[in-house]
């Protein structure tokens, strides 16, 4: 699993460059392999509802801290 953990971040560092990147690990489970094509387009729907969930809290710390969003 730590091997699967390490590629996503990779992954999700080379979908910031580019519009599709591969995730290959070997044996991640009970010596089955992994392999998946990720789309940028596929990483913004698996992270959007993470990243809505973001937005209420951070516009709170911009309001309580005093300064404004620019």
């Amino acid at each position: 699993m730590h091997r699967l953990s390490q590629q996503c971040e990779t992954v999700k560092k080379i979908l910031s460059g580019t519009f599709e990147a591969n995730i290959d690990v070997e044996e991640v489970h009970g010596g089955k392999d992994f392999a998946l094509k990720v789309t940028r387009a596929l990483f913004e729907e698996i992270c959007s509802k993470l990243l809505d969930k973001c937005i209420a809290p951070v516009d709170n710390a911009v309001k309580d801290s005093g300064l404004a969003k620019g």
